[in-house]
């Protein structure tokens, strides 16, 4: 949310779709190309998207045992990559389903030769001669020129405040939890030294202390 707040040139997020359905991770994707279009550059993780959520991906990488077997356009492209050096997807078979199984050796060793071909054999491809070239095209991010104005601290400020009071509206039985939770644990420690006294010099029955502690 503060790198949003910021207009941030660049957004690394690591599994923005975890723990969410597929509707919703779909939501959740079309509204990070959203910032894409305006002007954001966004990098990030997944594992098995659906479908549609690959078609709204411009560049693709796909790794295995720390190594590129593919980068280049999601959705058709990538299927006639694959198709291209042997490996065609099935029909009616969702491809990151299919990527995942092929490239994937963790629980399957036999993948390993398929996973070295297609490793060896992507920088010598058009995709990767095309992805070299990129490399060379460095941008400065000082030159960067966000199209939305930014928020200031005073906004920044308000919108989390904001943020952070409905969160608390919608969640009022955690705060009455952490009130009970913290009130017992005051009256527990405050009673266990009750009687010994404000300094140490004061508490002299080492039997009582020693029974307390181990209470």
């Amino acid at each position: 949310a503060i790198e949003l707040l910021q207009r941030s040139p660049i957004l690394l997020l690591d599994e923005p779709t975890s723990g969410l359905d597929s509707n919703a991770a779909l939501n959740v994707l079309e509204a990070l190309r959203n910032l894409a279009v305006e002007g954001h550059t966004i990098v990030l993780s997944i594992h098995q998207p659906s479908a549609n959520a690959m078609e709204l991906f411009d560049r693709v990488c796909y790794l295995s045992r720390g190594q590129q077997v593919y980068f280049g356009s999601g959705g058709d492209k990538s299927l006639e990559y694959f198709a291209s050096h042997g490996y065609p997807c099935p029909d009616y078979v969702n491809p990151s389903d299919f990527f995942l199984t092929l490239i994937n050796t963790e629980f399957r060793k036999e993948k390993i030769p398929t996973v070295e071909k297609l490793a060896e054999a992507f920088p010598s491809s058009t995709l990767g001669k095309e992805a070299t070239a990129v490399r060379g095209e460095v941008n400065d991010p000082r030159s960067y020129k966000p199209m939305a104005k930014q928020a200031g601290q005073g906004m920044q400020f308000v919108i989390l405040l904001h943020r952070l009071l409905s969160q608390s509206w919608k969640n009022p039985f955690i705060y009455a939890v952490r009130v009970v939770m913290y009130s017992v644990l005051g009256f527990m420690v405050g009673t266990l030294y009750q009687g010994f006294g404000e300094t140490s010099r004061e508490g002299t029955d080492l039997a009582k202390v020693a029974r307390a502690t181990q209470s």
